[in-house]
């Protein structure tokens, strides 16, 4: 079996007397992309198939702080690599029985920090 060689190409003749038709650009912005590409989606998959995947942070039970802990104080003036190591010396647990705040020992000295401004490094169970 012997292949067909096209022997067509564009010739410059083709090109100057615009008998090629020509395509039209797509000429949206990156915002208008990305709705359009957001809309798609939706319309695709649905708005219960996101909601259902999404992370429910209210069913998630994050690890509590404990006392003897070791924590990263979070410091917005520095940078991550430059938190300071702290020991927490107390938890105070709120109404609905969450610590919210506990107290650290930071350079010989004791400050009292609310757990969102912390990441937890070491847990006293793990020492």
């Amino acid at each position: 079996m012997e292949r067909e060689i096209d022997t067509s190409f564009l010739t410059p003749q083709e090109v100057g007397d615009g008998s090629l038709q020509t395509r039209k650009v797509n000429q949206l912005s990156s915002e208008d992309a990305y709705m359009q590409a957001k809309k798609r989606l939706t319309d695709r998959y649905g708005n219960a198939f996101i909601t259902a995947n999404e992370f429910k942070k209210r069913l998630y039970k994050w690890p509590e702080v404990k006392v003897d802990d070791i924590v990263l104080v979070v410091d917005d003036e520095r940078p991550r690599s430059e938190w300071p190591l702290a020991r927490v010396v107390a938890t105070h647990p709120s109404g609905d029985h969450l610590v919210r705040k506990v107290r650290v020992l930071l350079g010989g000295s004791e400050y009292e920090r609310p757990v969102h401004r912390l990441v937890l490094l070491l847990r006293r169970d793990c020492t």
